[in-house]
């Protein structure tokens, strides 16, 4: 950490190491938000409990009555509130993306969207996980692949990707 001044103004300049290392905590971390309405702290913990089910400890926090972060304690239990969905709670959707290092809660909770993308006839000679992870990156960031597409296998071989758009 350097302390130093822009235009007056005191500033932190941190190293990228230190910046990933201040990340780190947060990898398993969703930013959810139920769009349209507000609900009490208590009650979406509940209701996050019940729907996903999760095998290990759920930290949520609530930073406004309308954005709460979700800290998973496990892989698979962030890959299943993120890509298990759609999630909806009294008539309204859930809104569930990863945690960013640039996220705000100000931010407007439209700003992307994790969506399961098909991409239909691509050449069977594409059907390698770096190659559909670079295709997938083109319109956004891909969080995982389609169990069938991973493995190669299944009847109507789509590609199917979950992509945070």
């Amino acid at each position: 950490m350097i302390p130093g001044a822009f235009n007056g103004e005191p500033t932190l300049n941190l190293s990228e190491t230190f910046k990933e290392r201040l990340c780190q905590p947060w990898k398993k971390t969703l930013v959810v938000r139920l769009l349209g309405r507000s609900v009490s702290y208590a009650y979406l913990c509940s209701q996050l409990r019940w729907k996903w089910r999760p095998s290990g400890a759920l930290d949520i926090i609530d930073l406004n009555n309308e954005t709460f972060l979700v800290t998973c304690s496990n892989d698979q239990d962030y890959l299943t509130a993120l890509s298990g969905g759609p999630w909806v709670i009294l008539d309204h959707y859930l809104l569930v993306h990863p945690w960013s290092p640039d996220f705000r809660v100000s931010d407007k909770p439209h700003r992307s969207v994790v969506a399961w993308v098909q991409f239909p006839e691509l050449p069977v000679h594409f059907y390698h996980r770096e190659v559909l992870f670079a295709i997938g990156n083109l319109i956004g960031r891909t969080i995982k692949l389609d169990y069938h597409t991973e493995i190669f296998k299944g009847e109507n071989l789509l590609a199917w990707q979950l992509i945070s758009i």
